[in-house]
This record gives C-alpha cells, structure tokens and sequence, in this order.
C-alpha cells in the first residue's frame, strides 16, 4: 500500500503545474493612443518572485525584455520603452498588466509576459498588439474638363497612411452621366498603405456646380470620412474656336515669312562672292547706260548744229552797200 501511496503524491505535485496557466488576448490599438496588455496568473497560490515582460518586433525580430516588475512592487524599465511602459497591475492578486503610453507603429508585435513563481517555476503567454495607422484624406482636383470633351479624370480622392489599407469608394448621385472609379494602392516603407481612387466622368453641362463625395473607411475611424467636392467645369463657345485659328493662321504666317528672311540670309552669307559679282555687273549696266547716253546726246548735237554768226549778224560791209 506505501508504494501505491507514494505514487499517489507525485501525481498530484505534478497537477499542480498542469493546472497554472496566464490568462490574456489580442489588443488592437489605434496609432497614437494606448495599449493595456493585460496578463494574470491563474490556478495557483505559489509564491510569485517577479513579472517579466519580453517583446517582439519587425524591427527587431527576436525576444528581448524591456520591463521587469519585483514585489512588491519594483518596477523596472530596460531596453527601450522607459517611461511609455507602466505596470498597472497588481502583484498581490497576481496580474502583471502594462501600459504602453502613445503607441506607434513600430511598436506592432508580440510581447510575452512571464511569470516566475516558487516551486515550478516561470509560466507564460503571449500577447499580439496591432497598430492601426490612421489614414489621412484629401481630394485634389484634376486638370479642368471641357463641356462636350472626351472623358477624363475629375478628382483624385487620397486616403494616404492607412494600416491596413483604406478603403475608398465615391457617391455620385447628383450626376447624370456614366462615371468610372479607378483605384490604386502603395505599400509604403514603414508598413503603411496609400490608396488613391481617381474619379472618371464624361463632362456634361448639367455636371457643372454639382457635388460629389468621397467616402473613406477605415478600422482606425470611428465613422466613415466624407470629403465634399464641387465639380468645376470649362465652357468653350464658337468665338474662342474662331479667335484660335486666327491666332493659328497669324503664327503660321509669320513663321513663313521668317523663313524666308533666314533662308535669304543663309545663302547670302554661304555665297558672298557671288552677291559682289552680281552687284559689280549692276554697276557696270549702269555705266555703259550713262555712256550710251552721252553718246546719244552728241549724235543729236552734230545733227542739229546752231545757226551761224553770219546769218544771225549781217556784217557791216554788206549794210553799207544797201545804203
């Protein structure tokens, strides 16, 4: 019967810490705010020597401690978070509950709480917090329409910095036309996502000082995020067409002409030899003309001779004789 007996003991010290187990679960938390990662001890009524708590991270892959909590109640903070960490449970009734004071997104990962209780031992569990990142919203406007034009992009609503990423979606119900929404998403370097949704519309006239909005939803948002946009389009009536292709014909007119003048110039200058001859030739036409001329001038002037002195004047011998 003592054997038995015996037996009977050791299978009942090993229950015991079978039976210790820490109690906790996942925390979600919005960028900015704070995180309580809860942890108890549960099921035993061994002497707890201290509380240990070891994170995880992207940035730093492996288990290390960054807050160890001694009765009665000695709290100490290592490896990094310092004063965003406090203890706020309550050793006597064996929780070992934190704090983590304006959470980032760096701060996304699993932490693990230990406790270390005498005869058995440490006991653990491990606590996922998840950082929501919250998106920021804006509508940017596109190149203005044209009543009558092609389709194109009206606004581009932007949800940039959400984690997980946002979703975005337009209300266009004042609009008559067919609309289209093209969306996009960035994975950004600190694990973020931006999300653009660009609003597609045929313009119409009855489209102009209408609205539309546009819709983000978002884990880290209490309520939807509506963003109002009034469409703004451009008129082009029969005068502009008319002044536009007199301003193109002015243009083309005068490119045309200045052309001419450079071509002109060019070749000038490529043959100077040739411009002097040409000139020298014009001087010389213009001197065998004048020689030609005075030529002509002194043919007229042996056929036409002046009258002589002795037919104008009679001589005085030829008056004394009639006398």
């Amino acid at each position: 019967m003592r054997p038995i007996h015996v037996i009977f003991l050791c299978g009942y010290f090993r229950f015991i810490p079978e039976a210790i187990r820490v109690v906790n679960g996942p925390v979600s938390v919005t960028e900015g705010g704070s995180a309580n990662l809860s942890c108890r001890l549960t099921e035993t009524d061994e002497d707890l020597e201290q509380v240990t708590w070891q994170k995880r991270t992207r940035g730093i892959p492996e288990n290390h401690n960054f807050l160890v909590i001694l009765p009665p109640r000695d709290v100490r903070n290592i490896n990094g978070l310092g004063n965003r960490a406090r203890f706020i449970g309550n050793l006597t009734m064996k929780t070992g509950s934190i704090q983590i004071l304006n959470v980032s997104l760096h701060d996304e990962g699993v932490y693990t709480c230990i406790f270390t209780v005498f005869p058995s031992g440490p006991h653990q569990a491990e606590t996922r917090l998840t950082v929501h990142g919250r998106p920021v919203v804006t509508v940017t406007p596109a190149a203005p329409l044209v009543v009558g034009g092609e389709s194109g992009v009206l606004a581009t609503c932007i949800a940039a910095n959400g984690r997980p990423a946002a979703g975005v979606s337009w209300r266009t119900d004042q609009l008559d036309g067919p609309t289209e929404i093209q969306n996009n998403a960035t994975q950004n370097p600190n694990g973020t996502t931006t999300v653009r949704s660009y609003l597609l519309v045929t313009p119409t006239r009855s489209m102009n000082g209408r609205e539309v909005q546009c819709v983000v939803n978002h884990t880290a948002l209490e309520h939807e995020e509506i963003v109002p946009y009034r469409i703004s389009l451009h008129y082009v009536t029969r005068g502009y067409y008319g002044g536009l292709i007199a301003a193109i014909f002015v243009l083309f007119f005068t490119l045309i002409l200045l052309s001419f003048y450079t071509w002109k110039t060019v070749l000038q200058r490529r043959n100077p030899r040739r411009s002097r001859s040409h000139q020298e030739d014009v001087h010389m036409q213009e001197q065998q003309q004048e020689e030609q001329e005075e030529e002509s001038q002194e043919q007229e002037s042996q056929f036409n001779p002046l009258p002589q002195q002795s037919q104008l004047h009679p001589s005085p011998h030829h008056a004394g004789a009639g006398l």
